[in-house]
């Protein structure tokens, strides 16, 4: 038998088009009538905040929360299912004939996603503690500044975080940091975002953008804590040569961090470097053509593996307005790769295909038969040196009532 006391409230403080702030609070404590039970109390409380300012050249938008309560403790396993219908994909990487948890990873191609991840909660429940953060700011100068400067109206900047974080609960503390690095973490997420533009939309001849990115994952379950930390600096400059032409070119270099408390082979630390020209033809808006070139350098800065990418391929897409739509591409890459292929590091190094000469192709059909009913058909193939050319294809129907 229980008993439970609360107190909730809600409410918009302020309501006005360029300021609106307003909140929410639920508190409630549990009074257990029974030997050994220790009273509970549970929080859950949200604040969300928009402001402009400078005639909407500056925008910020909050969104905080945090609360607290009980989660079980998770197990997992992975389940086979139908060829193509899963997720994850299985590599025999010890080659024992045995599927170990570390030899599961996302699949690449839909004829190896033929593995779904099934939790199962435990009989232990864990007191947790949530918050949650997500903040966007958006910067226009020339609203700013109410300029009629041409070259100033060109800029503009974007700025994105988010975190989210769920803790082991000790006492009655709650966690209100959302960047915390504490050792009672369960899980975590963070994301910072960073954009500038340069002649951002479609008047302008030529325009760039620079992204700065920055995640980084941790989860735990019963074999430990596991953990991915990303960053890149990307640089895209498109030019408009007619109309109908254009070329741009993408200059990428990024970091990956990859931990485990259990997996070694899933230990590793990445550099690379990306350089994609793209040549793309516009013909109207219902078709398109292109061509690229990519090379890649990668290096496991922990461990011996080196990979060295060119990928040379086309890409077509033509669309009908409400009736049909097609995409098609090919890709011919080459992989140098010093190391393991057969490894983990070395299956996230060359994304699913192996050393050597690869092809990859892709086809994809969408009719909209009726105002109810749309046909859906995608084959997929790819071929590596030492392997035959794999096909996979679909057929979906699907019926909107």
């Amino acid at each position: 038998m229980q008993t439970s006391q609360g107190i909730i409230f809600n409410s918009q403080l302020i309501q006005k088009a360029d300021h609106q702030l307003g909140m929410n609070f639920h508190y409630r404590k549990v009074n257990y009538q029974y030997e050994n039970a220790p009273n509970e109390a549970f929080m859950v409380g949200n604040i969300k905040w928009y402001k402009a300012f400078f005639h909407q050249g500056l925008t910020m938008n909050l969104d905080y929360g945090l609360g607290s309560g009980v989660e079980p403790q998770r197990e997992f396993q992975y389940v086979k299912v139908a060829d193509g219908m899963g997720i994850y994909k299985w590599t025999d990487y010890n080659a024992d004939g045995i599927e170990q948890l570390d030899e599961f990873e996302i699949a690449e191609f839909i004829d190896q996603a033929n593995y779904i991840r099934v939790y199962t909660n435990t009989i232990e429940y864990l007191k947790t503690n949530k918050n949650e953060f997500n903040f966007s700011m958006r910067i226009r100068p020339q609203q700013i500044f109410q300029s009629k400067n041409k070259f100033v109206a060109r800029w503009s900047f974007q700025q994105v975080i988010s975190a989210t974080n769920s803790l082991r609960k000790e006492d009655e503390t709650l966690e209100w940091n959302p960047f915390t690095n504490s050792d009672l973490i369960l899980g975590k997420t963070r994301n910072i975002r960073s954009m500038i533009y340069f002649n951002q939309g479609a008047n302008y001849k030529w325009l760039a953008t620079y992204t700065f990115n920055q995640q980084a994952n941790q989860t735990y379950v019963y074999t430990g804590a596991e953990a991915r930390e990303m960053q890149t600096n990307t640089l895209l400059v498109k030019y408009n040569i007619k109309p109908s032409f254009s070329i741009q070119n993408e200059f990428e270099m990024g970091k990956v961090k990859n931990h485990s408390d259990v997996f070694a082979s899933r230990r590793f630390e990445l550099e690379n470097f990306k350089l994609h020209p793209k040549l793309t033809y516009q013909y109207g808006k219902s078709f398109s053509a292109s061509v690229f070139y990519a090379y890649q350098n990668k290096v496991n800065t922990i461990g011996i593996e080196e990979l060295n990418q060119s990928d040379l391929g086309t890409e077509i897409q033509w669309n009908e307005i409400s009736k049909m739509s097609l995409l098609g591409s090919f890709s011919f890459v080459k992989n140098a790769f010093v190391g393991n292929g057969d490894s983990v590091v070395g299956n996230q190094m060359m994304e699913g295909l192996r050393a050597g000469n690869n092809m990859v192709w892709q086809l994809q059909v969408q009719r909209q038969i009726n105002s109810f009913l749309q046909l859906n058909i995608s084959y997929d193939g790819r071929k590596t040196e030492a392997n035959k050319a794999i096909h996979t294809g679909s057929v979906q129907l699907q019926a909107r009532f």
